[in-house]
């Protein structure tokens, strides 16, 4: 009844290569990629997809990553990523007017919208907050004590005000923002740290300047590096700490009379005052 012969009073069976069981399917050769986004791009009425690493893209859209090979995942341009399609090269003529595709990868990768999924979108949001935070600690300081404060105080405060940041902006376009909100909302002792700056003029500019801003600054040096002479004006140099939001109008006053401002400290802590 069943093919093969006894050997040993066992019987042997033997089968043809062509004999599969039901139960076992045949292998699936389409690649399936895992953990990453997709850049898609509409053209001439065709959409084009790209599989790119996780935030490679914006690696490449700041010109941090040149690579391609770094950058994306398979250098295939696809019309339909999910069902593995490739773009038929007469698509990219007709779209692109040429078929060029180096030119086609770098376009769709500058121009494309970048949509990741909802795990690497929340991954991506943690991160943001995290650099916010970090951001904030530099540039601030307990108003209280005056020390620096640490990332978890300042997470913890961004939680309880319901900080929502955008995703499509940096860290550092969005630091300032959440700063007021917290000064404005949270429960931390919250204040910008002081900038200190250089700033060389003639003495009795100095001498004006002094008086008309001795509420907004502390100096913590005075010196003349160039005394007066018959052809030249002197030059006082004054070192003072100021509150970030005064920055701009000594600057503008600093400019109107000639004078120069240098930025040695950007923000000044109690126990970290580097120059940088």
């Amino acid at each position: 009844a069943y093919p093969g012969k006894v050997e040993g009073g066992l019987r042997v069976q033997k089968y043809s290569c062509h004999i599969m069981s039901r139960n076992v399917k045949a292998p699936n050769t389409q690649k399936r990629f895992t953990n990453i986004v997709v850049v898609k791009l509409q053209v001439g009425g065709k959409k084009f997809e790209l599989a790119a690493y996780p935030g490679k893209v914006e690696d490449w859209r700041k010109k941090i990553e040149t690579d391609l090979d770094s950058v994306l995942q398979t250098p295939h341009i696809y019309c339909n990523m999910d069902r593995g399609e490739i773009a038929k090269v007469s698509d990219l003529l007709n779209s692109f007017g040429h078929k060029d595709k180096t030119k086609i990868l770098k376009k769709i990768l500058e121009e494309g919208e970048v949509q990741v999924s909802g795990k690497e979108r929340q991954q991506s949001l943690n991160g943001l907050f995290k650099d916010v935070a970090t951001l904030i600690v530099e540039k601030c300081i307990n108003s209280q004590t005056k020390q620096s404060l640490t990332i978890g105080q300042v997470e913890t405060a961004m939680k309880e005000c319901h900080v929502a940041l955008d995703p499509n902006k940096s860290a550092k376009q969005q630091a300032l923002k959440v700063i007021k909100i917290l000064e404005d909302k949270s429960n931390l002792p919250i204040e910008r740290a002081k900038m200190r700056l250089q700033l060389d003029l003639a003495p009795a500019d100095a001498e004006e300047m002094e008086k008309k801003n001795g509420n907004s600054w502390d100096v913590e040096s005075k010196s003349e590096i160039r005394p007066a002479t018959d052809s030249q004006p002197g030059v006082t140099r004054l070192v003072v700490l100021i509150v970030p939001a005064f920055y701009r109008d000594l600057d503008l006053a600093m400019k109107a009379k000639g004078g120069k401002v240098e930025v040695l400290t950007h923000s000044v802590k109690p126990e970290a005052n580097e120059r940088f």
